[in-house]
């Protein structure tokens, strides 16, 4: 049966019911929709139990749409960094853990996992964009997760840009990102480099599920070029559903297509610091943005991270400073 929408409409717009989006679409695609609809409405109200991290110390998990690319590229660097022990005095670069070296001799439009990390196909149909697109979701779970653990950060780096997903649970200001340049490439690399000031081992936890709860791996063979063209086509009909709901003053059901076909998933990124027998307590400030700071075109965001480690009778006190700039 073809129900109404039960979304709110957006403000000033009437809302169209399911029943009328029939008539607009045609009943052939527009069933498809709706059942696509339907489906994803289920799927996004899902609540994955996930598996608990033992001994830990700080954690933090963030819900994602993940087209392909995201989260092969995620769960290839998950098999990599999941379980890494950090040592006493340790310092670990998270571009050597996800294997940046590694991918020196692998193409930019490289669609084998097999090989290492995929390329994403972002607004040209016809053309992949390089790949290892979406680590940085990885990167800032992990500086997230850091920062409420014992481990310290020794170098961090932030987008150009403020990507807004990136800030649905966070303030801005508080992401990490994750880059090598191409040989010739004038942009630096960017790297999160955590350190353990602590006499005992820590363990780095990454991982990936589906909305299931289920652990994601990478496929084993090529990725289908279906899924690129899937991908592709959501961009369409999301600009078109935009451009109906501003010219025809309507709220159109949302419509996840195909946000959970063709390979797209909704994930959970779970990020995590163990460890044994570690007294500890780190606290950061409010992240602050004063707009005096924005010189030529550059918004600077700022907060601090206060980190006290007590190991017997000794109180070791660290004071860390962060200041994000985007364009």
């Amino acid at each position: 049966m073809v129900d109404e929408v039960t979304e709110k409409p957006i403000a000033g717009k009437s809302k169209l019911s399911r029943r009328d989006f029939l008539k607009v679409a045609g009943v052939g695609t527009g069933a498809f929709i709706i059942s696509n609809s339907l489906i994803g409405e289920y799927l996004s109200k899902l609540d994955p139990q996930i598996e608990k991290l033992e001994n830990s110390l700080s954690e933090y998990k963030i819900a994602w749409k993940a087209r392909p690319w995201v989260w092969i590229n995620l769960a290839i660097a998950s098999e990599k960094t999941d379980g890494i022990p950090i040592l006493p005095g340790q310092e670990i670069s998270i571009n050597k853990l996800f294997g940046f070296d590694e991918m020196d001799e692998v193409s930019r439009q490289n669609t084998d996992p097999s090989k290492g990390f995929i390329a994403a196909q972002l607004s040209d149909p016809s053309k992949l964009d390089g790949w290892g697109y979406g680590l940085c979701l990885g990167s800032t779970a992990i500086f997230r997760a850091s920062l409420r653990s014992p481990l310290l950060i020794t170098e961090r780096g932030t987008h150009y840009d403020i990507y807004n997903n990136y800030f649905k649970d966070m303030p801005i200001g508080t992401d990490a990102a994750v880059f090598k340049p191409d040989p010739g490439d004038t942009l630096p690399e960017t790297d999160l480099k955590l350190k353990n000031p602590t006499n005992t081992e820590l363990i780095l936890h990454f991982r990936i599920y589906d909305e299931f709860g289920k652990k994601l791996e990478p496929p084993k063979d090529n990725v289908s070029q279906m899924w690129y063209k899937a991908s592709y086509l959501d961009q369409v009909i999301k600009v078109l559903r935009n451009k109906i709901e501003s010219t025809a003053n309507i709220s159109l059901p949302d419509q996840y297509i195909p946000e959970y076909s063709f390979g797209n998933k909704k994930i959970i990124v779970q990020n995590g610091i163990s460890g044994k027998n570690i007294p500890y307590s780190a606290k950061f400030s409010t992240v602050k943005h004063d707009d005096s700071t924005i010189v030529n075109g550059i918004s600077q965001y700022a907060f601090t991270r206060d980190l006290t480690i007590y190991d017997n009778q000794n109180i070791s006190n660290f004071n860390e400073k962060y200041i994000s700039q985007y364009k």
